[in-house]
């Protein structure tokens, strides 16, 4: 017989946002989430790298990886694991379209090549196994 695990992201409990109005409810930090998913027998948490590191592009590389490592130390506080930390690229109107596909004018791709392995070390810091990629190829920007 299967056994399945069941994981959920901070997304899943938030403010009730909708796309023309504001949130309806209170924040929930994420700590209380995390409690609250062991609770209810969640096995882990999924997240997109800001979920996980909010503000993280005022921070250096170092205050990023030292605050993914402290959301790491909440999980295993709770018995969680992190699924996946993924980029949320569509929030920036330089990557909704696409990090890599999107076309600008400069022809050149708004996610830059290294970005899979400068997002390894956050990936890696709240303890989800980072896996070299290699970073596919821009398109020719549309005349």
């Amino acid at each position: 017989m299967a056994t399945f695990r069941f994981t959920a992201g901070p997304w899943n409990v938030h403010e009730g946002n909708e796309t023309f109005g504001p949130g309806h409810r209170k924040s929930i930090p994420l700590e209380e989430k995390m409690k609250k998913y062991a609770e209810i027998g969640l096995a882990g948490m999924q997240f997109h790298d800001d979920d996980a590191v909010p503000d993280m592009n005022n921070m250096t590389e170092k205050q990023i990886i030292d605050y993914a490592k402290d959301v790491k130390a909440m999980l295993d506080k709770y018995g969680l694991f992190a699924e996946f930390v993924a980029p949320r690229l569509w929030f920036d109107k330089r990557t909704n379209d696409g990090g890599f596909t999107v076309n600008l004018p400069s022809g050149a791709p708004a996610a830059p090549a290294t970005l899979p392995r400068r997002s390894a070390p956050r990936r890696s810091s709240c303890g989800w196994p980072a896996r070299a990629r290699s970073a596919p190829r821009a398109r020719t920007p549309l005349k």
